[in-house]
């Protein structure tokens, strides 16, 4: 009888460890999990594997990628200073020294602070790959649903337009790089959303925002934009409304800070990269008979 209830110990003993040791197998192969997030430049994607390590998200809610698989990828040339724990990478003209556990990066010589650092992870250097793309110039974007990063090389010269969905409105945002336009700003209900689209483009200050004329699909969403960016200048058509998106707009053009508010008027802006942009006005008369 005793010899029975050892038996039925030990089976149970046997039972149990086989469960813990499922469990501990369990827990190993969800922490082993790779990031499900996926990274692209200029639309094509980065193949991550165990060798080269995944994106994951820091403790600042910061994308951490693989330095080399990310970086070569993007061209640059990669060199690691085992004394200061310090990446430098090198692009053409630019040069950026990432050093790990600190919250700053060297470009070009000149320190420019960051909200996370790089750092080591399981023997692999990961750097935060925003802030180290937008120091070469690169769009960094972030698709939230699909767990996409999409990143966007700049090529010299290249001038972009984006005819922005706000429906029954305009909204035009010109992109030379450094210099950005944005010509109307839809509806009310279009604020918040132009606003959100925007931020993956402006790069400092938004240069110049052109109000066409006062009707609500065109300047009812820039008060939005104007209190949400800092805006070098504003062009007006000089026509008003006595309408209370017009008083919106308008209050928020004389509260900006350092604006410089142009009424219509013929001129060509320098964009920058040998780029131009030509500015018309067209005065319509009629004539009652």
């Amino acid at each position: 009888m005793a010899n029975k209830r050892d038996k039925m110990h030990g089976r149970k003993y046997l039972n149990f460890g086989i469960l813990l040791i499922s469990f501990y197998l369990f827990i190993g192969i969800v922490y082993a999990a790779p990031s499900t997030a996926s990274v692209y430049i200029n639309n094509q994607n980065i193949p991550f594997s165990t060798e080269t390590g995944y994106p994951f998200t820091d403790n600042n809610g910061r994308m951490q990628v693989p330095l080399r698989a990310t970086m070569e990828a993007y061209g640059c040339e990669t060199s690691w200073n085992e004394a200061e724990k310090t990446v430098t990478l090198n692009k053409e003209n630019t040069t950026v020294q990432v050093p790990i556990g600190k919250n700053y990066l060297v470009i070009n010589g000149i320190q420019k602070a960051t909200d996370t650092s790089a750092l080591i992870k399981d023997g692999r250097t990961y750097l935060p790959i925003r802030s180290v793309l937008e120091a070469f110039g690169a769009k960094v974007s972030w698709d939230a649903k699909k767990n996409i990063l999409s990143i966007t090389q700049e090529i010299n010269g290249v001038l972009t337009v984006h005819f922005i969905d706000v429906g029954q409105g305009d909204a035009i945002l010109i992109d030379s790089q450094d210099f950005e336009v944005l010509i109307d700003g839809g509806n009310n209900k279009d604020g918040k959303a132009i606003v959100a689209y925007l931020k993956d483009y402006i790069d400092g200050n938004l240069d110049l925002v052109i109000a066409t004329h006062p009707d609500a699909d065109h300047i009812g969403g820039l008060d939005d934009v104007i209190e949400a960016y800092d805006v070098s200048k504003i062009m007006d058509s000089g026509a008003t409304r006595d309408t209370k998106t017009y008083e919106d707009y308008w209050q928020a053009a004389q509260n900006e800070p350092n604006c410089k508010v142009l009424f219509d008027n013929d001129m060509v802006l320098d964009l920058g990269h040998g780029a131009n942009l030509k500015i018309t006005i067209k005065m319509l008369m009629t004539i009652a008979l």
